[in-house]
């Protein structure tokens, strides 16, 4: 929804939980670093439509918005949310991804669209994920000039042992496909889960301390 994504961007600009932020558990400094950042936040040239659930009604909404102005970047999320007509899940993938791919041409603009993982990695010993690991893969990697990847190497680890989440570990952002240059390129980063952001990362990873077989 749009105050879901309202609130994101408020986090990420105030470094302020979201969690907080939407609880309204906030101190008085905290309060403070909202007020100032209202003014960048309100002056951000961005469109939220949560309301086109079909490729049509967003092709509509689209073309009112570029009789105003141009359109830098479109994000879709995520692609199984699109309600289309189909006789398969597959079918309907390689429509949406057709359909986006031919938006982005008509538009000159790029789009980018979030997809689903399959659990496969799960059972892997190493759960690096991969492109066969995103739901109907084929019709996305046909159809894209890149993909990328995000995978956060302990949080599966985390999660069995019941641990609460960090505020900061160690990601990666994986290119796995790139039509214009080299692929299988990974850039180590630092993920905020709280403020759901991320940063740039120097150091070497290091297990979070209290994973068991790292205390």
């Amino acid at each position: 929804s749009k105050e879901m994504v309202g609130m994101r961007l408020l986090s990420s600009f105030t470094g302020i939980s979201a969690v907080l932020l939407e609880r309204g558990k906030i101190s008085d400094e905290q309060l403070s670093r909202v007020k100032k950042s209202l003014n960048d936040f309100t002056d951000l040239d961005i469109i939220i439509d949560d309301y086109s659930t079909s490729l049509s009604a967003l092709y509509e909404s689209l073309q009112t918005h570029t009789d105003k102005r141009s359109i830098d970047i479109l994000y879709a999320d995520y692609s199984t949310l699109f309600q289309e007509r189909s006789s398969s899940v597959f079918e309907k993938e390689s429509f949406v991804a057709d359909s986006l791919r031919g938006l982005a041409r008509s538009l000159d603009t790029s789009v980018v669209c979030l997809t689903q993982q399959n659990r496969q990695f799960l059972n892997r010993e190493n759960e690096k994920p991969q492109i066969s690991d995103i739901k109907n893969s084929a019709s996305h990697e046909q159809n894209s000039q890149a993909v990328f990847m995000l995978h956060r190497p302990y949080i599966a680890q985390m999660q069995a042992e019941g641990l609460p989440p960090l505020e900061e570990e160690d990601a990666l952002i994986i290119l796995a496909k790139n039509r214009s240059g080299v692929s299988n390129i990974e850039i180590p980063v630092i993920y905020e889960p709280k403020k759901m952001k991320r940063k740039n990362k120097i150091n070497p990873f290091v297990p979070p301390p209290n994973i068991k077989g790292n205390k």
